[in-house]
C-alpha cells in the first residue's frame, strides 16, 4: 500500500557539508541529439563539453532517434524545478542553466532531450499545464500538447465547496510516466495521498495527435468534473486507443547476490531483522536491527536500504539506513558529510536502539531509488543525491527518470 508524501525536511545532518568528490552517476551521461527546436526562452551562453568516453550502460535508453551531436559531459544530474532545466555535476555543482522558467518532472525523451510540465499557474498542475519538450545542447523548447485545468462544481453549490476536492497533483514521482514508444504521456493526478484520496483522475496524452484523454476513476460521487472528463477507470473504457497507455521505465531493484554466489557479499542482512558475517560454521549475528528489512540493493550489491520504525497514519512514515555489505557496517542516511557508523546499545547487547535517531525519514511516495553503474553508484532519497562513503548534497529539484 503506498501512503501520502509529508512535507520534506526532517532529515538530520553530519557536520559541514561534504559535496560529492567524484564525477559518476554514469546512468544519466548525456549525447544530445535532436534537432533544434523553436525556442521558448535564450539559449544559455555555455557551450557543451567535447564528446567524453562512457562506460558501458552510461547513456539512457534510446528512446528516440535523432542525429548526434557532441556529449555534454562525462557525469552529469539533469534536474528540473520553477527555476528551470538545470545540468549538475555529482560534487554538488550547478554547471550550467539549460533553460529558464518552470521544467517540472523530466522525463527522458531520447538522448538528447527532455519532456516537462509547465504549469500555467504556480497554484498547481490542477490549473491546467503544459507539456514541452526541452533539448539538453541548446536549451530549445517546443510544446507538445495542453493540459486542461480541472474543477469539481455541482448545480447550486459554491465554488469554494470544492477548494479541496479540485486541487488534484501528482502524489508520486512514478505518477508521470512517458512511453516513447506507444507515442504517449500518462498521469495520475489526486487531491491527496492514495490511503485518503477523495477525487483520482487519469490523464492520457497522445504525443502525435495532441489529444487528451481524462477520467475520473474516483470521486463521481463528490465531484461533478467538466465535460471532457469520462467516469470510470481507463482500463475498462472500450473507447480508450488501444496500446496507448504507458508502460513503466522504473529503475531497479537490483538483484541481490545469492547466498551460495561466489559474489557474495562479506555480510548479509536476514528476515529475522540481523546483519550477519559469512562464516564457515553458517553465519555470525554481528548486529541486530528490531523492526527492520531490507528494501533496495544498489547496482554493485555491496550497499543495502534497510527500513523500519514505521508509523501509521494519514501518511505512513519510516525511516531509512543504509548497510554496508563489506564491513557490516550500518549508516543514518544524512544530507552533508558521510558520517559515522551506528552502534549497539551495549557490548553485552548486540542490538541497535531504536528508534533510530538522526537518519532520513520518509513516506510512501517518497522517491528512493539507485542510479549508475557497479562502479559508480548513488543512491537518491528525495532529492538527495548521496555517494555511499563520501556525502550527499541536496538538488532542490527534480532528478530526470
Amino acid at each position: 500500500m503506498r501512503s501520502g508524501r509529508a512535507p520534506s525536511g526532517g532529515w538530520a545532518r553530519s557536520g559541514e557539508a561534504a559535496l560529492l568528490a567524484t564525477p559518476l552517476l554514469a546512468a544519466l551521461l548525456l549525447a544530445c541529439s535532436t534537432p533544434a527546436l523553436t525556442a521558448r526562452s535564450p539559449a544559455p551562453s555555455a557551450q557543451p563539453a567535447p564528446a567524453a568516453a562512457t562506460p558501458e550502460g552510461a547513456r539512457p535508453p534510446a528512446l528516440g532517434s535523432g542525429a548526434e551531436s557532441p556529449a555534454l559531459f562525462a557525469a552529469d544530474l539533469v534536474v528540473g524545478s520553477e527555476r528551470g532545466l538545470e545540468i549538475w555535476s555529482t560534487d554538488g555543482k550547478l554547471k550550467r542553466l539549460v533553460s529558464a522558467g518552470p521544467a517540472l518532472h523530466p522525463r527522458w525523451l531520447d538522448s538528447g532531450a527532455v519532456v516537462v510540465l509547465v504549469p500555467v499557474s504556480s497554484d498547481g498542475l490542477y490549473q491546467g499545464a503544459e507539456l514541452q519538450r526541452i533539448t539538453l545542447a541548446d536549451g530549445k523548447r517546443t510544446p507538445l500538447a495542453r493540459l486542461p485545468g480541472f474543477s469539481c462544481a455541482k448545480a447550486g453549490e459554491a465554488p469554494e465547496a470544492y477548494a479541496g476536492l479540485q486541487t488534484v497533483e501528482l502524489q508520486d514521482e512514478t505518477d508521470f510516466e512517458l512511453d516513447v514508444a506507444r507515442g504517449a504521456a500518462c498521469l495520475r493526478l489526486l487531491n491527496r495521498n492514495v490511503n485518503m484520496v477523495d477525487v483520482w483522475l487519469d490523464v492520457q496524452v497522445d504525443l502525435a495527435s495532441k489529444r487528451v484523454h481524462r477520467w475520473l476513476v474516483m470521486g463521481e460521487d463528490v465531484c461533478t468534473p467538466p465535460s471532457d472528463v469520462q467516469p470510470g477507470n481507463p482500463e475498462n473504457d472500450e473507447k480508450r486507443e488501444p496500446g496507448l497507455w504507458c508502460e513503466s521505465r522504473s529503475e531497479g531493484p537490483y538483484p541481490m547476490p545469492s547466498e551460495g554466489d561466489a559474489t557474495a557479499r562479506p555480510f548479509t542482512f536476514t528476515d529475522e531483522g540481523t546483519v550477519r558475517e559469512r562464516t564457515p560454521s553458517g553465519g555470525k549475528i554481528v548486529l541486530g536491527i528490531p523492526g527492520y528489512s531490507a528494501e533496495l540493493g544498489s547496482p554493485s550489491g555491496r550497499w543495502l536500504v534497510l527500513g523500519g520504525d514505521q508509523s501509521d497514519g494519514d501518511y505512513i512514515h519510516r525511516s531509512l539506513v543504509l548497510l554496508d555489505r563489506d564491513r557490516g557496517q550500518v549508516y543514518p542516511i544524512v544530507t552533508g558529510a558521510w558520517p559515522e557508523p551506528l552502534r549497539a546499545a551495549g557490548k553485552a547487547r548486540l542490538e541497535l536502539a531504536t528508534p533510530i535517531a538522526g537518519t532520513a525519514e520518509v513516506v510512501g511516495e517518497t522517491e528512493v531509488r539507485w542510479l549508475g553503474t557497479p562502479q559508480a553508484e548513488v543512491l537518491i532519497v528525495d532529492g538527495v543525491v548521496l555517494r555511499p562513503g563520501v556525502g550527499s548534497f541536496e538538488l532542490k529539484g527534480q532528478l530526470a527518470r
